[in-house]
């Protein structure tokens, strides 16, 4: 990524079955929809094979990729483009910027809300590989 990208919001284009981002990659932002659907996903090996379990279906003015920012940590979900989708890609560093006029408090339960959500997460992952 360059500089540049990481102060910056840009709008980005993706093909209906783009993969956007993989579950493990590193956080480059979060993305809010401008057109089109996304499905976020998750990829759970069962019964000896691995299947991709959906976590939810986003469309116009939907955002996601909020909880690697917030809970400072990779990927937890897969998101691919369902149909031709236009993203408003919001850079961590413009994000953060933003998020530090809060105050701390506001800061601490949006933490802890986002490391309830990944805990749930992975405890739904762990029943599903059974």
């Amino acid at each position: 990524m360059s500089r540049e990208d990481r102060f910056t919001t840009r709008v980005k284009k993706y093909s209906k079955g783009d993969i956007i981002f993989n579950e493990g990659n590193t956080s480059d932002g979060l993305y809010l929809i401008k057109t089109g659907r996304v499905r976020v996903f998750k990829r759970v090996y069962t019964k000896g094979r691995i299947v991709e379990y959906e976590l939810a279906q986003l469309g116009v003015n939907n955002i996601f990729g909020e909880m690697a920012l917030l809970g400072e940590c990779t990927r937890t979900a897969s998101v691919r483009a369902l149909t031709s989708t236009t993203c408003m890609r919001i850079s961590k560093n413009v994000f953060e910027q933003h998020i530090s006029k809060l105050p701390h408090w506001v800061h601490t339960v949006i933490k802890n809300l986002v490391i309830r959500l990944d805990e749930t997460n992975n405890r739904l992952k762990t029943e599903l590989e059974k």
